[in-house]
């Protein structure tokens, strides 16, 4: 065994052998530990498993994919219920049927130590690891690609009162790797970035942040021919006001509106001011019925085309949840989403609409089993760039046992569902 594997089974071995221990033995000590642990278990059926154009579509075909996943997290007190250490992981088997080169094994680590010093500072530290498959394997194509994203962070606050923290500081390093020599030479980079901020907290789950960013993102492989063309690096300098309001057990707001101000290293006459906006509200109709709207305004390191600088997202989500029957939920999910394009070349910008559609069934088998069905499609119309359609279709069974911790510890387990192109409708994702 590889050391590199070695590393990453440890993480979920850790978290499945706490996941295994009774809850009598679990309250020796520390006094409550938290856990969850879940086994998922699909088959896929994946139209255009490379994200090719449509023109391209006839070269690759379909694919059936069968994927197994374990996932795990656990929260242990150490000093207080405000010291203690957060965990999650998981790892899993991606088998292609058509396609076997794709086969793969994705997996994930987030470890995290938050702290409590007396009544006056608390903060965090932690570090994150996860290897995926590239949702742009259009570039790579017929060959797979592999991300590796890494990151460390830290963050402490002065606590002046019960509600206001002033200032929050926080500091982070973030990496990607890619597998395919041509995506690792474009697009490999490290991000440093420095917030500094105020949070006022109260009522609830409700409060309002509000400081500034900075960050420096290096594009480390590039050549000199792609430095006088792309450039490999710039800074991003940031205001930004972040605030989510609890109304009521019913109804929640939030936003984050932030002014960005973005200078290139090389392409000087590129600098520009960017807005961003992320938005969202939830509303639980009834006890059976909620509703899920966002909304984003951002920009993004586009990876699909390298003639592309950067591009511009502007989009919405809606979702409806019913439950049908206390053992039974049908949901479906909607998304539009503009992308703008700011290439090399000033003419031909290259701008696409995409339309974003999927339903899910969830059936609460037993208490501790559930089956879900679902699909989506994701139909890219593309102004002066290719268009594309991928319709996925899913059946999966997960298993999951924990120990009562009031969903805290499953609210660790980022769900893959919850990121373009799927935005299947998942809670997970709003909590």
């Amino acid at each position: 065994m590889t050391m590199r594997r070695a590393r990453w089974l440890a993480g979920p071995a850790c978290v499945c052998a706490l996941g295994v221990i009774p809850p009598a033995a679990a309250a020796d000590f520390p006094e409550f530990i938290d856990y969850v642990l879940k086994a998922d278990s699909s088959l896929q059926r994946l139209s255009n498993p490379f994200r090719v154009s449509d023109a391209e579509r006839g070269f690759y075909g379909p694919d059936t994919v069968r994927l197994n996943e374990i996932s795990g997290a656990v929260i242990v007190p150490l000093l207080s219920d405000r010291t203690r250490f957060v965990a999650s992981g998981s790892f899993g088997s991606a088998v292609y049927d058509r396609h076997p080169q794709l086969t793969h094994q994705p997996k994930r680590l987030d470890t995290a130590f938050q702290w409590r010093a007396g009544r006056l500072f608390q903060g965090s530290v932690g570090l994150g690891q996860e290897e995926r498959l590239n949702r742009f394997l259009s570039l790579s194509a017929p060959d797979r690609d592999l991300v590796d994203s890494r990151n460390v962070f830290a963050d402490v606050g002065l606590r002046v009162t019960e509600s206001l923290t002033l200032p929050q500081l926080s500091v982070s390093r973030n990496s990607l790797r890619y597998e395919y020599p041509l995506n690792a030479t474009l697009y490999n980079r490290n991000e440093n970035r420095v917030q500094v901020a105020a949070r006022y907290s109260g009522w609830g789950a409700s409060y309002v942040q509000a400081g500034l960013m900075q960050s420096r993102v290096d594009y480390i492989d590039r050549t000199p021919g792609l430095i006088a063309q792309v450039d490999n690096r710039y800074a991003d300098r940031e205001a930004f006001v972040d605030a989510q309001w609890v109304y009521s057990a019913k109804t929640m707001l939030s936003s984050r509106i932030g002014y960005r101000q973005r200078s290139y290293e090389t392409l000087t006459d590129r600098n520009t001011s960017l807005i961003t906006v992320d938005a969202k509200a939830a509303w639980q109709y009834s006890p059976k019925t909620r509703f899920d709207v966002a909304v984003w305004h951002r920009p993004y390191a586009n990876e699909e085309d390298p003639g592309i600088l950067y591009s511009t997202l502007t989009g919405a989500r809606a979702s409806i949840r019913w439950q049908y029957t206390d053992k039974l939920w049908l949901s479906f999910n909607v998304v539009r989403e503009n992308q703008k394009n700011t290439r090399l070349a000033a003419i031909n910008d290259g701008s696409s609409e995409a339309l974003r559609f999927g339903p899910r069934v969830e059936w609460a088998v037993t208490r501790n089993m559930k089956l879900t069905v679902d699909g989506w499609q994701d139909k890219v119309e593309g102004r002066n760039y290719p268009s594309s359609t991928s319709t996925v279709v899913r059946v999966g069974l997960t298993l999951m046992t924990e120990n009562g911790g009031a969903g805290q510890p499953e609210r660790l387990l980022r769900s893959p569902d919850c990121a373009p192109p799927r935005y299947v409708e998942t809670t997970l994702c709003y909590d």
